[in-house]
């Protein structure tokens, strides 16, 4: 397991750090940023018919209704709830690039998340800094 997480790391390594190939790679705004519209996001993403992950494209394509996001945002903890809307559908990539432009994190970045994120088994549990090897900086115990 621990094979598969180097193998990850390196990879978002190299993702981030290669010279970006698409015209429009997004670069990580200033702390302050406000996060963009989901609109005004959507206009800066490549679009693509490829999807590199074909099995989430029904969960691509779920927008989730009023009530959803009502009871989502009443539990949620998260500063700038008020910004989620759900309201964006496309592959996997354009999502991963509307995410980066709307929040303003570097593209390649969030692509690295996404593929250490997919490729690794994350349980959250209480014993997670017991091993600082096998640990994120979520506090998530890799499997």
């Amino acid at each position: 397991m621990k094979l598969r997480l180097v193998i990850a790391l390196l990879v978002a390594f190299f993702v981030v750090s290669a010279p970006a190939a698409e015209a429009r790679i997004q670069k990580t705004k200033p702390v302050g940023w406000g996060p963009r519209t989901s609109k005004a996001a959507a206009k800066l993403v490549d679009r693509s018919k490829w999807e590199p992950r074909p099995q989430n494209t029904a969960y691509n394509h779920h927008r989730p209704t009023k009530k959803m996001l009502r009871a989502w945002r009443k539990r949620s903890e998260m500063p700038y709830k008020k910004y989620v809307d759900g309201n964006f559908r496309g592959t996997t990539d354009e999502i991963i690039q509307w995410a980066a432009a709307k929040w303003g994190l570097n593209t390649n970045l969030m692509r690295a998340v996404a593929t250490v994120e997919s490729w690794c088994c994350l349980l959250y549990t209480s014993d997670a800094a017991d091993d600082l090897l096998c640990v994120d900086l979520g506090g998530r115990r890799i499997i």
